[in-house]
């Protein structure tokens, strides 16, 4: 994030989500072919490994309060929210850190289903189910609210942290950090049987739930708000991913998550693992990217 902060008023298009955008979207191939068709563009790849809604949601919110000047799109990626059920390190800061009042109020709604038509008997039900999550997500907003336990993270984000985030910055600087590995042996074997198993199944595209929805629609307004373009997208991952809204969508949808329409991002050579392209994947990724948004902004 300090990175940003300092270089903010540079860039005029940013992705933001997990290592599948980190790992998949090429800021420099997109700004060359941005130039190409007439529309320079200076890009930042935001994509954080593990970073799904809510988190993301909460990153978001951070960039736009920055107010950079040349903003004029924000690329977000598409996904369910993740929060309501935690694991590994659940005290860390990284889980820590997004727990403020609203991003907990999101979470809290999705875990009671507050939103569903069904009787307070069937919702005493789920309250009592669920009272464990309950209470981890209302701790974790307690601690972040009184900045308990956050010493030792200061400590270690004063000594030699800007080293470690120049490296994760990948070799061009721009957040895009190329994967140059080939899917194979027994990971291949299982990523082709699910891949065959999703298709098989024919449930066409999956909405993503309700409350991140919601959510996403906020996100549009805020984007919109800072006088720029929301555009959402769904990297080429198994076909049973979240790739649409429940209705409307507040911005350009743009998804790939689809082995029909999209063959060559579900070759062996294109991927590293079973939820990830390689370069040469994300390479034809983008320059596809790139195509479909400049032809759908230039509809009228």
């Amino acid at each position: 994030m300090w990175f940003f902060a300092a270089h903010k008023d540079e860039f005029d298009t940013i992705f933001v989500g997990s290592s599948r955008i980190y790992s998949e979207v090429s800021p420099d191939t997109f700004d060359q072919l941005m130039a190409r068709a007439g529309k320079p563009s200076h890009s930042f790849n935001f994509g954080v490994n593990g970073m799904y809604p809510p988190e993301s949601f909460y990153v978001l919110d951070q960039i736009l309060s920055m107010k950079p000047r040349k903003l004029k799109r924000v690329f977000v990626e598409l996904d369910d929210l993740h929060g309501a059920s935690l694991s590994g390190e659940q005290t860390s800061q990284r889980v820590l850190y997004w727990h403020d009042w609203k991003r907990t109020r999101l979470v809290l709604r999705k875990i009671l289903k507050l939103d569903a038509n069904e009787g307070w008997t069937r919702k005493l039900r789920t309250l009592r189910r669920e009272r464990g999550a309950i209470a981890l997500h209302v701790g974790l907003f307690a601690k972040n609210f009184s900045n308990v336990g956050r010493a030792s993270d200061l400590a270690e984000s004063l000594v030699g942290s800007n080293q470690i985030d120049l490296d994760e910055l990948g070799p061009k600087q721009d957040g895009y950090f190329p994967q140059t590995a080939r899917i194979s042996g027994e990971k291949l074997l299982d990523y082709e049987k699910e891949l065959a198993r999703e298709q098989a199944d024919h449930l066409g595209n999956l909405a993503v739930d309700d409350y991140a929805a919601q959510a996403y629609w906020h996100c549009a307004h805020q984007i919109k708000s800072a006088g720029a373009t929301p555009i959402f997208i769904v990297t080429p991952i198994y076909p049973q991913m979240p790739s649409k809204f429940p209705g409307p969508s507040p911005g350009l949808l743009l998804s790939y998550n689809n082995p029909t329409l999209y063959p060559g991002f579900y070759r062996p050579e294109a991927r590293t693992s079973e939820g990830h392209l390689n370069s040469t994947g994300a390479e034809e990724f983008t320059r596809l990217l790139v195509e479909d948004f400049l032809r759908n902004m230039d509809q009228p």
